[in-house]
């Protein structure tokens, strides 16, 4: 008799092409990963000026992956929580759906809004920035009289 020829090793090729999709999948998902302008990143009060009055409104916190939370002691504590990237001179809050809205989906939204008092998705909201320092940050929303000021909470 003749000695038989060993199965091939079928199980080390499978975890390495495994390993390989794996490596390969999470270098793509770090590159494409949101990542906040390092200018806005933290904790900052918001103050709205109408004229010549100052009104403390709530505190917003820009995270580096690029998520921004609203707490204005009037809702629930840091809800909801929305997306955030600066596009040339503005600040882009929410985003577009990569689908057009039906009927269906603006009704919800309109109706979330209404019941949360902020977009939920499928909206871009641009605010334009005045200003940035160290210290304050200097915003121009669309709908409002006034410029809004946020001021950095120290850690």
């Amino acid at each position: 008799m003749e000695p038989s020829t060993p199965p091939p090793k079928r199980r080390r090729h499978r975890w390495l092409i495994f390993a390989f999709v794996l490596v390969l999948v999470s270098m793509v998902s770090w590159w494409f990963w949101p990542r906040g302008d390092a200018r806005f990143v933290g904790k900052w009060q918001q103050w709205s000026q109408v004229g010549r009055m100052n009104s403390k409104v709530r505190k917003v916190t820009f995270s580096r992956n690029g998520t921004v939370s609203f707490d204005d002691h009037k809702r629930l504590k840091n809800w909801p929580i929305q997306t955030w990237r600066v596009k040339g001179s503005h600040v882009v809050f929410g985003s577009r759906l990569p689908f057009p809205q039906s009927r269906v989906s603006r009704w919800l939204t309109a109706w979330m809004r209404q019941f949360t008092g902020v977009e939920f998705w499928g909206t871009e909201v641009p605010v334009r920035i005045v200003k940035v320092t160290d210290s304050e940050i200097h915003l121009d929303p669309p709908d409002s009289v006034g410029i809004d000021v946020l001021t950095r909470i120290p850690d």
